[in-house]
């Protein structure tokens, strides 16, 4: 939890990481589902959702404590952000405001929470839903809604989103 912690805090882009610790909503956030997926996955009662719900009427930031999230996630800006609780979030991942990662409630028997690889960039208000895999160096645009699978090294753009390939360079630049 702690290796989590310190690399979710080097992803910020700030100087003054005092300054993050004591401020960023997006750094709060995740700092509180890592310590409530701690308590969770230790068969600690009610402490978990009761930190959840905290986090989520002081900032609007939904982040389901059974979620798995990888560490070096960045949130940034945070407000609007929900994150079901069995999506599956990789290693440096960047997240903009307004972003659902859920259910689709389809009647489709693979319904489920998206999986998104490492190195992703999740574009402001984009919505990833049902039991997608989202590869490693994805860019996904901002209202973007993905439905369907999104192969490594591809940008997901559009409603529904469309997957075109990039080059791994262009990536590096975002990330």
């Amino acid at each position: 939890m702690i290796r989590e912690i310190m690399e979710d805090l080097s992803k910020v882009e700030s100087s003054n990481k005092i300054l993050v610790f004591l401020t960023n909503r997006g750094f709060h956030a995740l700092l509180n589902y890592r310590i409530s997926n701690f308590l969770w996955k230790k068969k600690v009662p009610l402490i978990p959702l009761i930190l959840t719900r905290l986090i989520q009427i002081v900032y609007s930031i939904d982040i389901d404590y059974k979620a798995k999230i990888g560490g070096g996630c960045c949130i940034v800006h945070g407000v609007g952000i929900v994150i079901g609780k069995n999506a599956v979030i990789g290693s440096n991942c960047k997240i903009y405001h307004g972003v659902t990662l859920g259910i689709s409630h389809s009647s489709n028997k693979r319904d489920g929470f998206p999986t998104v690889g490492n190195n992703v960039l999740i574009g402001a208000g984009a919505k990833l839903m049902g039991k997608i895999i989202v590869g490693n160096n994805v860019k996904i645009g901002a209202n973007s809604v993905v439905i369907k699978d999104v192969p490594a090294d591809h940008t997901a753009f559009g409603i529904p989103a469309a997957n075109k390939k990039i080059k791994l360079r262009e990536i590096t630049k975002v990330l």
